[in-house]
């Protein structure tokens, strides 16, 4: 970003112009992505970007897997929207070598004329917006903030280890006596040690991490000791556990010195200094809510999941806990869940969210998709919500014939959604077109 700016701060003459190879990321990310978009050097002199071609799909460098774009500059203009967008995409089966010339390349790829401009009308510096003009102005029929809030789960910070467990056994049979467990050791970036001991369930929750959540269905695969209280948001205090949860205090001492040494995070050292050394954050009573519309932080769509208290736990505590690689919204009940999963999953949000992100869906994709408060006497909102169930029971059969009805109900809840947006059949045709593109 530094660079670019130099360039054509001390290279480029008035009304001049500058092309670069740059990372597709710095149209697409808030932070310092937003502080380049003001296209505006430190004289206050302005340039203007005039047009990009986005390689991202193309991956144009040998060995490379990056978001690869070129854009150009001129110097001395002010940037008008939209701009320019053009998006290249290889053919079917074709493959690309970098030592092919201009006219072989253009033979295997395709090249998708679209627009880009600020996702916030009100904001010109957010993240870029881009798809086929047509489909970029029904799109902004569904932007605008959410009446929901999302929010990130539970985190421990840094040390997984120590608080994701597995059940191995329940001694007596009843778990109210206690269940054998043993931590998750070799998740996450730090490891720690692996231990095995009985602790009372009384903190114990089903975990859900973001290779348990996927489009339609969540599993899952292991448990938490969730020590934090989600009233006061602080550890839950020592000398409490020590007389109600003695069990539970001596596995987390296991673990004492690794937690107030590897985790450095600024957060988790004022709760520490604060209270106990087994003290996380992200957790509040949002977190404990029965049902929560789920999807992975980590990756290039929206795949939301409705995630609801599981029915065969092993253990009192059935209310799924999201870790922190899984985004979530809480919700008061199940049909409402399923309606706000429906809108986010139909390919109307999808777009949007794949216009504007690059590989993190965040809690902030809520504060640029309008999902509407859920409304029992809305026929829309009632359909939308029994169609999101019909996807999640399907999504568990895994067959092909269970695949192809499933494509039939999303295609219904896509109809069903530009309903709720007031989009237009036509225009929610120019928006899968754009989904295509990005197949």
């Amino acid at each position: 970003m530094l660079f670019t700016y130099v360039c054509i701060d001390n290279y480029v003459k008035p009304s001049g112009r500058l092309g670069f190879i740059i990372t597709q990321t710095l149209f697409k990310t808030k932070g310092a992505g937003g502080g380049f978009r003001r296209f505006r050097l430190g004289n206050r002199q302005h340039f203007r970007a005039l047009q990009v071609d986005d390689l991202s799909k193309l991956q144009p460098f040998e060995g490379a897997t990056n978001l690869t774009a070129i854009v150009t500059f001129q110097k001395g203009k002010r940037t008008t929207y939209p701009v320019p967008y053009s998006f290249w995409s290889r053919k079917s089966k074709a493959s690309v070598a970098i030592s092919d010339d201009l006219e072989e390349v253009l033979a295997k790829t395709s090249v998708s004329q679209w627009i880009a401009e600020p996702v916030s009308e009100k904001e010109l510096t957010s993240p870029w917006l881009t798809a086929r003009p047509k489909a970029v102005a029904a799109l902004r029929k569904a932007i605008g903030e959410s009446r929901y809030r999302a929010y990130e789960g539970a985190n421990t910070g840094g040390l997984s280890g120590a608080y994701w467990v597995e059940i191995l056994a329940v001694p007596t049979g009843d778990a109210s006596d206690g269940v054998l467990v043993g931590n998750l050791f070799d998740d996450g970036k730090t490891k720690v040690q692996r231990v095995e001991m009985q602790i009372e369930a009384d903190l114990l929750y089903p975990l859900a991490r973001g290779r348990d959540v996927g489009r339609w269905f969540s599993r899952p695969s292991a448990h938490i000791v969730l020590a934090q209280n989600p009233v006061t948001r602080t550890g839950f205090d020592e000398e409490w556990m020590k007389a109600n949860l003695a069990k539970t205090y001596r596995y987390l001492k296991e673990f004492e010195d690794d937690l107030k040494a590897k985790r450095r995070s600024k957060p988790i050292r004022d709760l520490m200094e604060k209270g106990a050394f087994y003290s996380m954050y992200g957790i509040a009573d949002y977190t404990l809510s029965p049902f929560k519309v789920c999807w992975p932080e980590l990756s290039n769509d929206l795949r939301a999941a409705v995630v609801e208290p599981e029915a065969d736990s092993k253990i009192n505590n059935i209310t799924v806990v999201p870790d922190h690689t899984v985004v979530f919204i809480p919700l008061r009940s199940r049909d409402e869940a399923h309606y706000c999963c429906a809108l986010l999953n139909s390919g109307i949000s999808n777009l949007i969210v794949r216009s504007y992100v690059t590989m993190h869906p965040s809690p902030h994709v809520l504060e640029n998709i309008r999902v509407p408060q859920y409304d029992e006497k809305n026929k829309a909102h009632k359909c939308l919500c029994e169609l999101s169930q019909q996807a999640h029971d399907l999504a568990r059969l895994e067959s092909e014939a269970s695949r192809k009805q499933l494509a039939k109900i999303e295609s219904e809840i896509d109809e069903t959604a530009a309903g709720v947006w007031g989009i237009t059949d036509r225009e929610l045709q120019d928006i899968q077109y754009s989904l295509n593109d990005l197949r």
